[in-house]
């Protein structure tokens, strides 16, 4: 890593579904696909290789007009239900390796609920802003899966 100084993302998110169903949203393939893709619908998926198991790889390239762009990783650490560790690299931002945690805990109180924090450590300064709000719109592309409203679109459910 350079001497540039870096930044910690965090995004959170209460979700009115029980921790497992959101993990699950996190490490099955098929759902993963589903909200990478209701989250830039225009947006052609190339390449999508996942395996969410410890020291194992993913790799997703998607063509944004003439562009494609690539973000790939490494599962570093999963704990049903509670934590996921991946590294993260977006080579069009930075050739370093950044890390995402994802942290899951029950809510507390008699409707139940998952609290999520997600921690994307190592971010250029200039890109935390952008980083934020595209963790975010995951966030709530995930909530459009996993709660139960009825009013999420068929292609979440």
């Amino acid at each position: 890593m350079t001497t540039e100084e870096r930044a910690t993302v965090r995004v959170t998110r209460r979700y009115v579904a029980s921790a497992m169903r959101v993990f699950e949203a996190w490490v099955d393939p098929p759902r993963i696909e589903r909200w990478i893709t209701a989250l830039a619908p225009q947006d052609e998926v190339v390449r999508f290789a996942v395996k969410p198991r410890v020291r194992h790889a993913f790799v997703l390239v998607v063509r944004r007009g003439r562009e494609e762009v690539s973000y790939s990783g490494e599962y570093l650490e999963i704990i049903r239900p509670q934590r996921i560790v991946f590294t993260w690299v977006e080579p069009v931002v930075s050739k370093e390796t950044m890390l995402v945690s994802i942290e899951l805990s029950p809510v507390p109180s008699a409707f139940g609920g998952t609290d999520l924090l997600l921690r994307h450590e190592r971010v250029l300064p200039s890109e935390a802003n952008r980083t934020e709000a595209r963790w975010s719109a995951v966030l709530d592309a995930i909530a459009a899966m996993v709660e139960p409203w009825g009013t999420q679109p068929a292609s979440l459910r």
